[in-house]
């Protein structure tokens, strides 16, 4: 006898639920149809009925995302296009496939079966992300005060979430809840990050307040010399968007954020990690231009097969890969027709880009409300004392990532949580009982800022100095003692 046990979409569902994002479990559980009204002109049936001109279309219909002005299909509309089932999708693979049994491994040889097929580049018509929101405009605000203050190039990480977008069929966004700036080396013309810091302690504290970075962003200024607050518009149509290096960096921060998705055989597929540029747009004003790269460009980095050239809008194939398949890519001649190139040796980059869009809430209601920003190389009484009596003002005051992150470096775990529960959850009550923990109010009475994002992990030694900082409370003991005089913890993190 013959038994037969078929699983429902939503036992596959449970099974994947710890590994995939949240966002793609709600949109996983949406019909994603769109709902149309009754046509007047068109529909001769009564309320109740339906026709072809009014009934719901599919998430991935063309004429609707023309008429609505929408570039890319989301990535779940594009699933449902392909009527996509669990471990269907493939990610490109331009590397020789390795132990095949016709022959000797490569170089010794090599045949149709374990060579990578050639690559037809084409502007990739879906999006893993389809917008970024920024909480509230003051986030990029305070992230360009830092190069209109010092004219240097910045970088930060966006942290924050991703949600439902709900403007776009079965859309996902990224929600920038904050921008955390790294150590770094700015100059006229670029950026250099610094590795005294630990990306992974920075998204540990995030996931204490429910983030994780979901992007990036940079600047690319320049002032126009009239002293009226104009940069210069160095990216349009006529010159690039993104750069050949650009391009492959984000590459390569996009191959550090996967996106988890149970359709993919590997278990993950692309990324929704976001890029964003502040760059002069073409009314000479501060412009923001979101982007991500295509899956072909993350498959052509992993392979070794592209590589930066001198001309930012040209990608360059590589000639001493281990084995370079041919590129070929489509454009249009002087004549209007469309013929087919090959990259020999380069293409251009646009053929890899993916464009997003951005903006603001209708209804602001930040994560982090705090006005002021916290340096952590300032003292901690500059910014906390006087501490407000007001409880919702103290939480507002608190209500800071990088103060956050920088607390979470000196406090102990508990303490810490209460902190992230009162901020995530705008809970006064809780908020009390965090303001009345020992460490904290021994932190307060220093109003001292002894510690450094990172300096928790570094052993203490007391035999080497007679005063010695406690790396829990702040604490300055000036005795020997095996633990501190106020918390009672020892000198090691």
């Amino acid at each position: 006898m013959l038994f037969l046990h078929v699983n429902s979409p939503n036992d596959t569902l449970n099974e994947t639920a710890t590994t995939l994002d949240s966002v793609d479990l709600q949109l996983e559980r949406r019909e994603g149809r769109i709902p149309r009204s009754r046509d007047p002109q068109c529909c001769k049936h009564g309320a109740q009925g339906m026709c072809s001109h009014c009934q719901p279309l599919e998430p991935y219909d063309e004429d609707y995302r023309k008429s609505k002005g929408i570039k890319h299909l989301s990535f779940h509309a594009h699933l449902r296009k392909l009527g996509a089932r669990p471990g269907s999708l493939e990610v490109p693979n331009y590397r020789v496939k390795e132990g095949c049994p016709r022959h000797a491994p490569y170089p010794g040889g090599i045949c149709s079966l374990c060579q990578p097929p050639a690559i037809s580049l084409n502007p990739q018509s879906f999006r893993f992300t389809d917008h970024v929101e920024f909480e509230q405009p003051s986030l990029v605000e305070r992230f360009l005060a830092g190069w209109r203050g010092s004219g240097y190039q910045r970088f930060g990480w966006l942290m924050g979430r991703y949600d439902v977008y709900d403007e776009v069929p079965l859309g996902i966004k990224a929600v920038v809840c904050a921008i955390y700036e790294p150590p770094q080396d700015g100059s006229v013309d670029g950026f250099q990050l610094l590795e005294n810091v630990k990306m992974e302690q920075v998204e540990d504290a995030a996931k204490l307040l429910g983030l994780c970075c979901v992007g990036m962003i940079y600047t690319d200024l320049q002032d126009d010399g009239t002293r009226t607050g104009k940069v210069e518009c160095k990216r349009s149509a006529d010159s690039f968007f993104l750069s050949s290096s650009e391009a492959l960096f984000i590459a390569e921060q996009q191959q550090k954020h996967p996106n988890p998705c149970r359709y993919a055989t590997s278990g993950q597929y692309g990324s929704k990690f976001v890029t964003v540029v502040a760059t002069g747009d073409e009314s000479n004003n501060v412009g923001l231009f979101a982007y991500q790269v295509s899956l072909t460009a993350m498959s052509l980095l992993a392979a070794d097969l592209v590589s930066a050239t001198t001309d930012p809008s040209l990608m360059m194939v590589n000639s001493n890969a281990q084995y370079v398949p041919d590129v070929f890519y489509k454009y249009r001649n002087e004549y209007g027709s469309q013929v087919q190139a090959q990259a020999k040796p380069t293409f251009p980059v646009d053929y890899l880009i993916v464009s997003l869009t951005h903006g603001f809430p209708r209804q602001s209601n930040p994560l982090f409300p705090a006005v002021n920003q916290f340096v952590p190389t300032d003292p901690l009484a500059k910014y906390l004392l006087p501490l407000p009596s007001n409880d919702e003002a103290s939480l507002k005051l608190l209500g800071n990532f990088s103060l956050f992150l920088h607390l979470s470096t000196i406090l102990s775990a508990g303490t810490i949580r209460l902190l992230a529960t009162a901020i995530t959850e705008k809970n006064v009550a809780v908020l009390r009982e965090f303001l009345n923990a020992a460490d904290w109010n021994a932190l307060l009475s220093t109003g001292t800022n002894a510690s450094t994002l990172g300096d928790r992990t570094r052993p203490i030694s007391i035999d080497d100095e007679m005063e010695w900082t406690c790396p829990h409370c702040t604490f300055i003991n000036t005795s020997t003692r095996d633990t501190c005089d106020v918390c009672g913890l020892p000198p090691m993190g």
